[in-house]
């Protein structure tokens, strides 16, 4: 099942995965949808989680797979559309693993007013 949530890219991990994070405060509805993903996969007994959550925020990891192109221009804070599924393993390990099937930048990251310096 594909999932498509507007989520705001934070940074790449120590591997190269996409990690998305979102806000309990300002961002309410993402951060429940996340958190019910959290909970469904932890129902599952899974070694690894790729949602974690706090009463703040909750973030999601992707795996790299497949995302080559999308590795440049990706803009910390930006909101991403990604469309993404949720993968279990097929050996004897339990692990889940999220891969972005679609992305698309939906609002690029405020960077403030621009000041005029004379030099």
């Amino acid at each position: 099942m594909t999932i498509t949530l507007n989520l705001r890219f934070q940074k790449f991990d120590q591997y190269g995965n996409y990690r998305f994070v979102c806000n309990a405060e300002k961002e309410l509805d993402q951060y429940k949808a996340l958190k019910c993903i959290e909970d469904k996969l932890k129902s599952l007994d899974v070694s690894f989680n790729p949602v974690y959550s706090t009463h703040e925020y909750s973030t999601i990891t992707f795996k790299k797979y497949g995302l080559c192109a999308w590795t440049t221009g990706m803009r910390d804070n930006g909101i991403y559309q990604v469309e993404f599924v949720v993968n279990r393993s097929t050996c004897e390990k339990k692990y889940v693993s999220c891969f972005v099937k679609k992305m698309k930048l939906v609002a690029s990251p405020d960077l403030g007013e621009t000041i005029e310096i004379d030099i």
